[in-house]
């Protein structure tokens, strides 16, 4: 009877004992050291996936009726180069290309560099290429600036023009821009850029940027905080290596198991550039086209040859061509 009662209480308390939660994942812990080119590349290729980037598509522009807003906001901002490019990605080509990746900024211009060079490794032979050379493979403009200005006010100001209230930093989206010309522009460059995996935000530096694409279209004095002469020795190019040096740096030393980058549709065109063999793409091209439009919210439908916005946007309803 004592055993009965024992294996009684003893089979109620593991009833009552709760099932084991299953043990959370833990997130990476970031390594302190700087890594060499080896373990970098052993990084970029085994944990780190590998997407193209979105250029903007010239037949979606077209049949929303701006393809002359965005090709006048980027050509401002010297990036009209972006309406021609469409490159995939070659993972082992970046890795390589990324892990050996080197940077030197020229504070005067060389007269054959321009106003840096950068180096790298493919198959165990060094290039070095200087901005100058970049710059035509590239079509980014190559000045002595690498950064945008520090200004907040300019991000304020851009903000209030283009949606009509003030900015909340974290909070702010894309689909706030009420402009479809300049929603889409604003798109190009968090696709580009500053493509990330998340990319419905709208962060400081873009926001400068379409401030720097909208000043030369602008009443004068729309923008109250904002100049021409802020932007005088900007560098795209130099701007753009930064952005190389920051996702190199990031792959490195973020706690996602298994983070995301883009930079490899920028390193195509380069390595293309010197007939490097680049081996199988592993990604093809994308756009910012008429599908990936309407499953961002973009476009809310279409009836024949009209596209519907968001409420947002609904002062703007653009006519795609008549097509024979």
């Amino acid at each position: 009877m004592i055993e009965e009662g024992l294996r009684a209480e003893t089979e109620d308390e593991e009833e009552e004992t709760p099932a084991p939660k299953p043990a959370k994942k833990r997130k990476r812990v970031p390594p302190t050291s700087k890594p060499t080119s080896a373990q970098l590349y052993e990084r970029l290729y085994d944990d780190v996936k590998w997407n193209p980037m979105r250029f903007p598509d010239a037949e979606a522009l077209h049949a929303l009726g701006i393809y002359e807003d965005v090709r006048m906001i980027l050509q401002n901002m010297g990036m009209e180069s972006l309406l021609g490019m469409s490159y995939g990605v070659h993972k082992e080509a970046s890795c390589e290309f990324l892990s050996t990746f080197f940077v030197q900024y020229h504070c005067d211009e060389h007269r054959t560099e321009g106003f840096g060079r950068i180096s790298f490794k493919i198959n165990e032979r060094t290039y070095k290429v200087g901005f100058k050379k970049l710059s035509s493979i590239l079509g980014f403009s190559d000045n002595r600036g690498s950064f945008l200005p520090a200004r907040s006010a300019i991000v304020d100001d851009i903000w209030t023009m283009i949606t009509g209230w003030s900015r909340t930093a974290g909070e702010d989206k894309s689909n706030d821009i009420s402009n479809p010309g300049v929603r889409y522009a604003h798109k190009v460059l968090t696709h580009t850029f500053y493509s990330g995996r998340e990319p419905g935000g709208a962060n400081d530096d873009e926001l400068k940027l379409l401030a720097l694409g909208l000043l030369p279209i602008l009443e004068e004095g729309t923008l109250l905080h904002t100049d021409p002469e802020d932007f005088e020795d900007l560098g795209l190019l130099g701007l753009l290596m930064k952005r190389f040096e920051y996702y190199r740096d990031w792959a490195w030393t973020t706690p996602n198991e298994k983070p995301t980058l883009f930079i490899g549709s920028f390193i195509t065109p380069i390595l293309e550039a010197f007939g490097i063999d680049l081996g199988p793409r592993d990604h093809a091209p994308a756009s910012i086209n008429l599908a990936y439009l309407k499953k961002t919210h973009f476009l809310t439908g279409q009836s024949g040859n009209r596209y519907g916005y968001p409420s947002s946007l609904s002062s703007y309803r653009y006519s795609s061509p008549v097509r024979g």
